[in-house]
Order: C-alpha cells, then sequence, then structure tokens
C-alpha cells in the first residue's frame, strides 16, 4: 500500500494551516514550533488530493485582502516536501521505502505580501480506501448543535459510568476509519481495544467529566460540511474530564452525516 506524509518548516514569525482537500491536518501561530511532519494518509482519498498550505501573520487573518508588510524575509518562509511511502507486509514486518513527491519552497523579499496560499497536488492509486468523511451528507455547522450535543451526552455518560466499551462502540466508525488508514497499528478492534486501555488509565474507574452545554460549543465545518469539529468555547476539547492526576484532559470529536445520523469519525 502506499501512505502519504507532508514534512513542512515555517518561518518563525508566521501564522499557517494547512489543509488536505479541505480538512485542516496542521498549522502553527506566530512564535510556535517551526517544522512538523504531518501524517496525511487518513484524508487521502483515491484520485486527486489538494494540499493548501495558508500563510499570515498576527493581524492579519487568512481571509484577509491582501497587503504588504515589512518584515524579516528569513521569519516568513515555508518549505513543504511532500513523500509518498511505499509499505510491503514481509512476514514479521513491515518494510517501508519513501520517495519525494514534490518540494515547493517561498521565501518572499520584502515588503512581504500576506496572506499566501501555496498550493500542491497529488493522485492517490484508485486502490487508497475512501476516509469516512467522503460519503457524508454535507452538514451546515449550526443546524447540526443539538445533534452533535445529544450525541455528546450520550458518550459523557459512558465515561462518567466507567463504561469505555460502551464509548468505544459509540466510536467504532472512528476506529475503523483509523484502521483503515494505518493498517500497520492494527484492526479496529486493537484500536477500540488500545484506545479504551489508554481512557482507562488516563481516567480511572470513577471519572469526572463536565456536563455538555450545548450553547457553548463551537461547530466548525470543513470538506464542504462533510466534517464537523466541535469544541467548547474555551477549549480544544469537545470533552473536557480530569485525570486520575487532576490534570484536565481534552478529549477531541468530530463528526460526519452518514446515515441520517451524526456520528464521531474522529
Amino acid at each position: 500500500m502506499e501512505a502519504f506524509g507532508l514534512d513542512v518548516r515555517f518561518g518563525r514569525a508566521i501564522a499557517a494551516r494547512v489543509m488536505l482537500n479541505g480538512i485542516e491536518v496542521g498549522g502553527k501561530e506566530p512564535g510556535d514550533i517551526v517544522a512538523q511532519s504531518l501524517a496525511l494518509q487518513h484524508d487521502v482519498m483515491p484520485g486527486e488530493n489538494r494540499i493548501e498550505i495558508h500563510v499570515a501573520t498576527a493581524g492579519i487573518p487568512f481571509d484577509a485582502g491582501t497587503r504588504q508588510i515589512d518584515g524579516n524575509p528569513e521569519e516568513f518562509f515555508v518549505e513543504a516536501t511532500l513523500e509518498r511511502d511505499t509499505i510491503r507486509e514481509l512476514a514479521d514486518r513491515y518494510e517501508i521505502t519513501t520517495e519525494e513527491i514534490e518540494h515547493r519552497q517561498w521565501e518572499p523579499s520584502s515588503p512581504i505580501t500576506l496572506p499566501h496560499r501555496i498550493e500542491i497536488s497529488f493522485t492517490a492509486p484508485v486502490t487508497v480506501s475512501r476516509p469516512a468523511w467522503l460519503d457524508a451528507d454535507p452538514v451546515e455547522p449550526e443546524r447540526a448543535r443539538g445533534e452533535a450535543a445529544g450525541v455528546l451526552d450520550q458518550l459523557r455518560e459512558a465515561l462518567v459510568g466507567g463504561h469505555y466499551a460502551a464509548f468505544e462502540e459509540m466510536m467504532r466508525i472512528r476506529n475503523a476509519d483509523f484502521a483503515r488508514a494505518y493498517p500497520a497499528s492494527g484492526n479496529a478492534d486493537q484500536r477500540a481495544a488500545d484506545d479504551g486501555a489508554m481512557l482507562a488509565q488516563l481516567l480511572g474507574p470513577d471519572p469526572s467529566v463536565a456536563p455538555v452545554d450545548p450553547a457553548n460549543l463551537k461547530l466548525v465545518g470543513e470538506a464542504g460540511g462533510r466534517l464537523v469539529r466541535v469544541h467548547r468555547a474555551e477549549g480544544a476539547g469537545a470533552l473536557l474530564a480530569r485525570g486520575v492526576d487532576g490534570a484536565p484532559v481534552e478529549i477531541e470529536i468530530a463528526f460526519s452525516k452518514l446515515g441520517n445520523r451524526l456520528v464521531p469519525v474522529r
């Protein structure tokens, strides 16, 4: 099988957002870490695929009109390398061969024009299996608020009761989709078992999970509304739990509309 990845380096001053087929797969804020290695296989689809790297900076959002600013070009560069791994399953191991498909470099001169966008297209084999969200019905995020909150409440109840197997059963499409994209990590049942064991270790037998407040949810549609990410207004996760050590545990959830129902796929 083939798998795809993107290595990116960013100048320290920029804000960046990396999209694959309309799904956000990476990014940074000004001053953040300047190098990332992004696994893309989760959102690669058969045939044509498109990567977009959106570049902006503090005070200039990604969707702003272009303007020129003074700055050190060395703090505003982008370097991206798209790679393809060919994976062969042997009797006792996986053999991986990596090749570079495309290399892009953006080195602006001063004054610097922002926002800027870099596009990279590539073709994946028709044998690549389809991500779950690709077959979803488009959703208007705000109209899905009530249904999303209801599913989150069911997930929360499973966690509060320490019913990790029930939680993983509700996440079965996510687990199957992960196993589809990364078969070397095991099948869907193994993924569910591993994730359930990790949650049990983090949260313990009597978890504390904050109630779901529909009014406090932020819903963001991607890929034309076929994937909806849900966050609490003040945090990254859709659910906020308390670990056995007292530290907060953010649980991120994303939904797709499949079979006329909103189901967790991330």
